[in-house]
C-alpha cells in the first residue's frame, strides 16, 4: 500500500488467542531507502476458530473503506470467515 508520502506493508499474525495486524513503513517514495518500522498495531477478537495466522487479507473498496478478512487455520466441517470493517 502507499499514500502520497510513503510505501507500507501489513503483517497478519496470531499470538496466543489474539489475532493482530501490523502496519509497517517500508520506505519514503524518494529516495527509496528501506526503513521497515512498525507504525501501528491493532488486535482483533476473532470468532469460530478464525486465525489471522492461517489466512487473512485486506480489501480496499472504491470509497476507500478497509475490510480485513480472516479464515480459520484448520477447517473442520463448516468454513468460518470473519470480516472487520472501518467504522
Amino acid at each position: 500500500m502507499m499514500d502520497e508520502e510513503a510505501i507500507y506493508t501489513i503483517g497478519f499474525y496470531k499470538k496466543g488467542l489474539v489475532s493482530s495486524v501490523d502496519l509497517i513503513l517500508v520506505s519514503k517514495h524518494e529516495p527509496f531507502a528501506p526503513i521497515l518500522k512498525k507504525v501501528l498495531m491493532k488486535t482483533f477478537n476473532t470468532k469460530y476458530g478464525v486465525d489471522f495466522g492461517g489466512a487473512a487479507g485486506l480489501q480496499v473498496v472504491k470509497d476507500g473503506v478497509l475490510h480485513i478478512w480472516g479464515i480459520q487455520k484448520e477447517v473442520k466441517g463448516q468454513i468460518a470467515v470473519n470480516r472487520f470493517s472501518q467504522q
